[in-house]
């Protein structure tokens, strides 16, 4: 379990060629239980989808066993976009459904679509000579 302050890059979708994808990019804040960031929907068709959402939400731990615990992070934004994913208890990996409306207007649900960590690409520290 984190404690404290942390990013959490994830991405949500089956990762189909043609099917939407949402990458997010949030903070997590455990004593509050706060969630916090950005997300972006897109999918290569044509026209191709490119949606930006500021999104905020909570998270609570649920424990239905000893040693079964996962994570519920339900978040809300802008373009009517909702949110609920369950993660591990590693916060690596899970499902979400989402649902939000599109920049012409329509409607886009996605159902238990898996999430994953995100690869973020860190900065190298440049070699002296």
């Amino acid at each position: 379990m984190e404690t404290g302050m942390f990013l959490l890059p994830l991405i949500a979708g089956t990762g189909k060629m043609g099917a939407i994808s949402i990458n997010f990019n949030l903070g997590v804040s455990t004593p509050n239980r706060k969630v916090g960031g950005v997300a972006r929907a897109f999918q290569s068709t044509n026209p191709p989808l490119d949606v930006h959402f500021d999104v905020n939400g909570d998270f609570t731990y649920m424990t239905v066993m000893p040693q079964n615990t996962h994570i519920l992070v339900v978040l809300e934004g802008n373009n009517e976009f909702k949110g609920r994913i369950v993660l591990e208890s590693n916060w690596q990996s899970g499902t979400g459904s989402f649902s939000f409306i599109d920049n012409s207007g329509k409607r886009h649900s996605l159902e238990n679509v898996p999430v994953k960590l995100a690869q973020v690409n860190q900065p190298q520290a440049a070699k002296a000579n």
